[in-house]
C-alpha cells in the first residue's frame, strides 16, 4: 500500500511538474520562430480576471534581466509557465522606479480562443477586454503609461494546443511611443535553463511603414504530461512485477 500511495504521489507530481509547459510557434516574423516557455518568478497574475498584478509583472523582468535580458524600452513577448497554465505575454517597457512623467502610447488589438483566460496590468490606458466564450475573445485599446520608469502588461492564460492567437501594434498619431524605435520588439525563448533572446534583424523587430506591426500564433501539440510520466511509473511497475 505504501508503495501504491508513492507511485501515485510522483506520477502527480510530474504531471503538475510539466502540465503548463509547451511551445507557441509565432508566424508572420522571420519565416516563424518558436517561443519555448519556461518560468517567470511568481506565476499567479492575481486574484482574478483581468488583474495582473504589479508584482507579478515585476518578477517576471526581474526574471528576464537575471538572464541578461534588458526589457526597457522594449516590447517583450514570450511564453511562460504560470499557476494559470501556459501563457503567452506581452510585456511592455519596465516597471522600474518612476520618474518624471514621460508619456509613452501604443495600441494594441489581439484576438484568441474564447477559452482563454487574459491579465492586463494598463492603469492608465483604455484596453478593453471582452469575457470568455465559445468562439473567441479580445483584447483592444491605447496603453499610456509613464516611459520613464513605468511599465504595462497583458497576458493571454491558460493556452493549450491548436489555441490561435493574433496581435496587432500600432504606434499613435500625435503621441510619443515611449519605446526604442526601430527595434522595439524582441522575442524570449527558454532553452531548459535560461533565457534568450531570438536573434532577428532590427527590420524584423521594428514598425512598418505604415506604424504596424503584427503577428499570430498558435500553440502546437505537446507530449502528454501523462505518457511522460507514465514511463518511468511503468518500469518502476515492471520491475516490481519482476521481484514478485
Amino acid at each position: 500500500m505504501v508503495n501504491k500511495n508513492l507511485l501515485s504521489f510522483l506520477l502527480v507530481g510530474a504531471v503538475a511538474s510539466i502540465a503548463s509547459a509547451g511551445t507557441i510557434n509565432v508566424s508572420g516574423i522571420g519565416g516563424g520562430i518558436s517561443l519555448q516557455s519556461g518560468p517567470v518568478g511568481l506565476g499567479t497574475f492575481g486574484n482574478s480576471q483581468t488583474n495582473w498584478t504589479s508584482a507579478s509583472l515585476a518578477a517576471a523582468h526581474v526574471t528576464l534581466n537575471a538572464a541578461g535580458l534588458i526589457t526597457n524600452n522594449k516590447i517583450t513577448i514570450l511564453a511562460a509557465d504560470t499557476d494559470d497554465g501556459l501563457s503567452l505575454m506581452v510585456l511592455i517597457d519596465q516597471s522600474l522606479t518612476p520618474g518624471a512623467m514621460s508619456p509613452g502610447t501604443v495600441r494594441m488589438d489581439s484576438v484568441a480562443n474564447g477559452f482563454n483566460t487574459a491579465f492586463l496590468n494598463a492603469g492608465g490606458g483604455s484596453v478593453v477586454v471582452t469575457p470568455n466564450s465559445v468562439s473567441s475573445r479580445t483584447a483592444s485599446g491605447d496603453f499610456n503609461w509613464n516611459s520613464n520608469g513605468g511599465g504595462n502588461g497583458f497576458a493571454w492564460a491558460n493556452q493549450i494546443a491548436g489555441n490561435t492567437t493574433t496581435f496587432r501594434f500600432n504606434s499613435v498619431d500625435g503621441s510619443p511611443l515611449g519605446l526604442s524605435n526601430p527595434a522595439t520588439f524582441q522575442f524570449a525563448t527558454y532553452n531548459g535553463s535560461t533565457w534568450t533572446i531570438i536573434p532577428l534583424a532590427d527590420n524584423l523587430r521594428s514598425f512598418s511603414a505604415t506604424d504596424g506591426y503584427g503577428f499570430s500564433a498558435v500553440t502546437i501539440p505537446t507530449p502528454s504530461a501523462v505518457a511522460i510520466a507514465a514511463g518511468p511509473l511503468g518500469l518502476m511497475m515492471v520491475r516490481r512485477r519482476r521481484g514478485n
